[in-house]
């Protein structure tokens, strides 16, 4: 009964995501910005919020990539943009306040 739930609430929260990180206009716009790739303005999203990250590829220039973020810095707007971009859940509450 328990897994049944879980699995309910997974399908609910990927429905909710109207696209993928990667292909999100707003994370799509900061990485024209900065002349980055999508995937290094999110990693460096996580990196500015003191959290571990460990990006994963099998490709070469994807791996050197990841080593590329460093020479950018996101403003409070823009990270607030992102997380609003890649939590559904903060959309709904719209100015952060807790639920």
């Amino acid at each position: 009964m328990v897994t049944a739930r879980r699995r309910q609430r997974l399908r609910a929260s990927r429905s909710e995501r109207s696209e993928e990180p990667l292909e999100s206009p707003t994370i799509a716009a900061l990485a024209e910005r900065y002349g980055k790739a999508a995937a290094q303005i999110i990693l460096r999203r996580h990196l500015q919020a003191g959290r571990s990250a460990i990006p994963k590829s099998v490709k070469e220039h994807r791996v050197r990539e990841h080593f590329g973020v460093s020479d950018v810095e996101l403003t409070e707007s823009e990270v607030a943009l992102l997380t609003e971009a890649l939590d559904p859940r903060a959309r709904r509450r719209g100015s952060g306040s807790p639920r």
